[in-house]
């Protein structure tokens, strides 16, 4: 396990992704703003990665080599999955103004509990409002495993693809070429018990999981995290 080699398209232009592998919380910086701890630039400046981003790269990806490298990969996701005490989970797209500067807003610093980010009862139902709730019923279910509830797995995948049914539907024809089955036992989804925010893992095409993803790593730990930065809009392409 190790940072993924991506190419470029054009000579001097920077590589359109780049990875950051170790704890999320270190690696975030680094990814947002190109800076390594002494206040170097070593990159440009970069965004997180989508859950919905890595689903289109990984069947319409330009670049050949980055596709299957994406393919073949797991990647944390700039998506969070938050458990609550009562047992439900919510999943909060980095579009939603408040898990964008919750995600962005991790760093070495970040007070953690079990490897996953406390969020405040205000937070958490702010969140609320625009997240897909998975209720503890099915969270249950899908602990026990990942390819139980199709219906809620069906929902979920259909948010985070943000309607885009088409893409959902690709993704599922590439894991089929690597393992066959059908939703029914692909594109799993499996949450941890653990309260707090982490990001939304989402695991290789050919995996266990069937391209399904997984309530993410332990944010602080070293050996594991894999995050993949895109070029921000903002940054210079030539």
């Amino acid at each position: 396990m190790s940072d993924l080699q991506f190419q470029g398209l054009m000579v001097d232009v920077p590589r359109r992704f780049r990875s950051f592998y170790g704890r999320n919380i270190d690696q975030m910086l680094l990814l947002l703003s190109g800076e390594d701890e002494a206040g170097d630039v070593v990159d440009v400046p970069r965004v997180p990665m989508t859950l919905k981003q890595l689903l289109y790269e990984r069947v319409h990806g330009e670049n050949v080599h980055d596709r299957k490298l994406l393919q073949d990969n797991y990647v944390d996701t700039a998506c969070a999955v938050i458990s609550d005490s009562s047992g439900e989970v919510l999943v909060g797209l980095y579009s939603d103004p408040l898990v964008k500067e919750l995600i962005h807003g991790l760093n070495p610093e970040s007070r953690l509990q079990d490897g996953s980010l406390l969020v405040g009862a205000d937070a958490y139902q702010e969140i609320k409002e625009n997240a897909f709730v998975i209720p503890s019923d099915a969270v249950s279910n899908l602990r026990s495993s990942p390819f139980d509830e199709q219906v809620v797995r069906e929902g979920f995948w259909n948010y985070i693809a943000e309607g885009d049914a088409e893409l959902v539907r690709d993704h599922l024809s590439l894991v089929q070429e690597r393992r066959g089955g059908s939703m029914k036992n692909r594109m799993g989804l499996w949450v941890s018990p653990n309260p707090g925010l982490r990001l939304l893992c989402a695991r290789s095409v050919g995996g266990y999981y069937g391209g399904g993803v997984a309530y993410g790593l332990h944010l602080g730990y070293y050996d594991g995290g894999r995050l993949v930065g895109v070029v921000a809009p903002e940054a210079p392409q030539e």
